[in-house]
């Protein structure tokens, strides 16, 4: 029999292997990822689309295993960096900012401001809820 955090743990981890196995997204050639946390996002057609039907199927069949698994999770915090357009330079200059105390104004007004502007900016429309992790724990993944 399975203890329970064996049945809850990924066979795939963390979650940038569980990633690029999946959607073929290696975080390792990226700068930063946009993470979500609560579950709670919205975006349109043309940015799921954006998305191979391959890769959304191998979603899928990662979540099939039971509820409440570690790969539910690892979606959950995929969702703003699948569904929105990359973050800018400047965007991720202000990120970095903001998680290593190096903001010109208070790192969580200069996080705040920034989140706020680039949901704005964003055509995709892709939204998520409010995050109670630090910026540097969001801007860090």
């Amino acid at each position: 029999m399975l203890f329970r955090s064996q049945q809850f743990q990924s066979s795939v981890r963390p979650l940038g292997a569980w990633l690029k196995q999946t959607m073929g997204i290696d975080l390792a050639e990226r700068t930063l990822w946009p993470v979500c946390y609560g579950g709670l996002f919205g975006a349109t057609k043309k940015t799921i689309h954006r998305t191979s039907r391959t890769s959304w199927e191998q979603m899928r069949d990662s979540l099939t295993r039971g509820d409440n698994i570690e790969e539910g999770h690892y979606a959950e915090r995929s969702w703003l960096g699948l569904l929105s357009q990359p973050l800018t330079e400047s965007h991720e200059r202000k990120l970095q900012g903001a998680a290593t105390g190096t903001c010109a104004t208070s790192s969580s007004f200069c996080f705040s401001a920034m989140m706020t502007s680039w949901s704005r900016n964003t055509r995709s429309r892709a939204v998520c809820s409010a995050s109670t992790a630090s910026p540097s724990r969001t801007a860090a993944g």
